[in-house]
């Protein structure tokens, strides 16, 4: 089940959560510049994976939305157990985006095929 969408722009990737996750998350959409993506990947949410430390956010058994600090760096998860796309991202708030969408695969191979990550 989806707790996010991904849309993407010819100048932008723009996360939307979906339903309760915005007021959880206290982040009703984020828009990044197509430029400071730097991959994607698919990966797997578990209650085992280290999140970090939650601020703010929620982080139930299975469910984890909001800003997690791990090794100094901030990542937004709008994520649940299951399948997630990674995003990877420099220059911005976050250094990763951890969602469960629809069809991560497919976005993940989409958002790598775009070609804009820089060094």
């Amino acid at each position: 089940m989806a707790l996010a969408t991904v849309t993407i722009t010819p100048i932008e990737l723009i996360v939307e959560p979906l339903g309760i996750n915005k007021l959880w998350g206290f982040r009703a959409i984020i828009r990044v510049p197509l430029e400071h993506v730097v991959s994607a990947d698919v990966g797997t949410a578990d209650r085992h994976r280290s999140k970090g430390l939650r601020a703010p956010g929620l982080g139930w058994y299975n469910r984890w939305v909001g800003r997690f600090r791990t090794h100094g760096v901030w990542t937004y998860w709008c994520a649940q157990t299951g399948p997630t796309l990674e995003i990877t991202l420099r220059d911005e708030q976050y250094g990763a985006l951890i969602l469960s969408v629809d069809n991560p695969r497919e976005l993940a191979a989409e958002i790598n095929d775009l070609g804009v990550s820089g060094t």
